[in-house]
């Protein structure tokens, strides 16, 4: 009889000069143009983070005035923590092109991460749980 073992996926850590994020697999990430693109092939939708740093810390009323001018009027902001970082984040459809967006705008001292998913909208759901756990793993890294 053969012995049967359970073998864990292990995540691969992303890492940029400021921040760092798990990427489970089958989920990779790639640098493209101004961000990370974490995609899952035959996956539903794509993540993408980009960082920006301030000279002086980042504060709530920084990250809602970049979500203001984002977000479709009428769309509410709520608060959000993910890892090492606190913040809001927003969700809406955008009906022209029938796509589902999630965004979040979040900050950790001087750093500020700007973040998206998005996929055809009813798909939502199918990857929201490997999307939090990803964001979850958001860490900073000192300089």
């Amino acid at each position: 009889m053969a012995d049967l073992r359970l073998v864990r996926s292990v995540a691969t850590t992303f890492r940029s000069q400021s921040w760092a994020v798990d990427v489970p697999p089958p989920w990779t990430a790639h640098d493209v143009e101004h961000c990370i693109e974490i995609t899952r092939p035959e996956g539903t939708g794509a993540l993408h983070i980009s960082a920006a740093r301030k000279q002086s810390p980042v504060a709530d009323p920084d990250l809602r005035a970049f979500a203001e001018e984002e977000v479709p009027s009428g769309t509410s902001l709520e608060s959000a923590s993910a890892g090492d970082f606190v913040g809001v984040r927003a969700e809406y459809v955008d009906w022209r092109d029938s796509r589902f967006w999630k965004k979040w705008w979040l900050r950790s001292g001087s750093l500020m991460l700007y973040v998206t998913y998005t996929c055809a909208r009813g798909d939502e759901h199918i990857e929201e749980d490997d999307v939090e756990r990803i964001l979850s793993s958001l860490a900073t890294r000192q300089i």
